[in-house]
């Protein structure tokens, strides 16, 4: 993307702007392709702040995705940024087209025919200040973004936990209909001892894994990535299922790991590797991902996951998050799977939370868009996020 073009976004963004009664502008909004001076330190702060809003994350998404950063925020007169938002302008399906051969050519001209503006946790704003009106404005020049080039839409977008806009989704024009409704756990990181919330299930499950003699370690380097790659793989595969390329990884570790927002970790019985869970963690929250656990592990109750869930949720305390995301549990579970997946999940003490995503198609491109993310879903191998 050219500097003119850029240029051109940053001027008709910062006519964007709202008058107090004095008709004097009060809040400008900036669209950036580029990461603003101090981004991650400006939204650190902010409450609800996540990983999915940083600038490592914006580059593992440019270098894996092939998405498109935007940096939109809201300032006002004195320059002090009132709102802040990540979106991502991608191709529909993008992890699809991937995992071709000639996958990255594939994606770069979706995204430049049909991109799509996704966002998750965003935008953060102020604890104090022009909250509601802030966020309303970047999720505005989102939105114009998308329209004036006549993308598919705005799509998945999820607003951030512990913020003073969760709950608001009202006011945002803009993110209307709802797509889906979506419930996860918290565990609340801000005590001293991050057990004392948990259920006696959790206590006893933990003893257990001592006894046995379960050995937590952190990936620390290339060598080990490729070890906790090799289990993921052989461990999705004993349930049907593929999995990312180990470039996926590769890129998210050399994006993410160096800025602290990464923990990889693996539990070992007797020498092999049993179980394996990553984390994402940025200011107040922590978010897990990838749990797994082996066959045989699960068949010999082994407890390695209880055990790196401990580990994980003592990695986030220490980073200074405030909550701890479980990583979401079915709204009302519908088969004994699901049930189970709760179950294990509410043990550790979190609070039930719900949320909404959003979905905003626009124009004769999103129904392009939406054609091949459907034709792309359909035979679309089951992936792990």
């Amino acid at each position: 993307m050219n500097r003119l073009w850029e240029a051109r976004v940053l001027l008709r963004s910062v006519s964007c702007s709202s008058v107090d009664t004095a008709g004097r502008e009060t809040l400008h909004v900036f669209v950036d392709t580029q990461a603003p001076r101090d981004w991650d330190a400006l939204i650190r702060d902010m409450p609800g702040s996540n990983p999915f809003q940083t600038t490592a994350w914006a580059r593992f998404q440019a270098a894996y995705m092939q998405a498109q950063p935007l940096f939109l925020s809201a300032r006002d007169r004195s320059g002090a940024v009132e709102a802040a938002l990540l979106a991502l302008a991608t191709a529909p399906r993008q992890t699809i087209w991937l995992d071709l051969a000639g996958g990255d050519y594939v994606a770069s001209a979706l995204r430049w025919a049909v991109p799509k503006l996704t966002w998750v946790g965003g935008p953060l704003v102020r604890a104090e200040g022009q909250t509601i009106e802030a966020a309303q404005r970047v999720v505005r020049a989102a939105w114009r973004w998308v329209r004036r080039h006549h993308g598919a839409g705005i799509f998945e977008v999820t607003l951030p936990f512990g913020s003073p806009i969760q709950g608001e989704a009202a006011a945002f024009q803009e993110l209307r209909p709802v797509g889906a409704r979506h419930a996860t756990l918290l565990v609340d990181l801000q005590v001293d001892d991050v057990t004392a919330g948990f259920r006696s299930s959790a206590r006893k499950a933990l003893r257990r894994a001592a006894e046995l003699g379960v050995q937590i370690r952190e990936v620390r380097d290339h060598s080990e990535l490729y070890d906790y790659y090799a289990f993921a793989r052989s461990s999705r595969a004993e349930m049907g299922l593929g999995t990312h390329s180990i470039r996926n990884l590769l890129l998210m570790w050399d994006c993410l790991h160096p800025a602290g927002e990464l923990a990889l970790l693996l539990a070992e019985h007797g020498g092999r590797t049993i179980a394996s869970l990553g984390v994402w963690c940025f200011g107040d929250v922590a978010v897990e991902f990838a749990a797994l656990q082996s066959r045989g592990a699960a068949e010999q109750n082994l407890f390695g996951g209880d055990a790196l869930k401990l580990e994980a949720l003592r990695w986030a305390q220490c980073k200074g998050a405030r909550y701890f995301d479980l990583a979401g549990v079915s709204v009302e579970p519908a088969n004994a799977k699901e049930r189970g997946i709760r179950q294990f999940k509410e043990k550790w003490g979190g609070q039930l939370v719900s949320y909404e995503s959003f979905t905003r198609p626009t124009g004769l491109y999103s129904r392009i868009g939406r054609a091949l993310h459907h034709l792309a879903a359909s035979g679309a191998p089951a992936r792990n996020h």
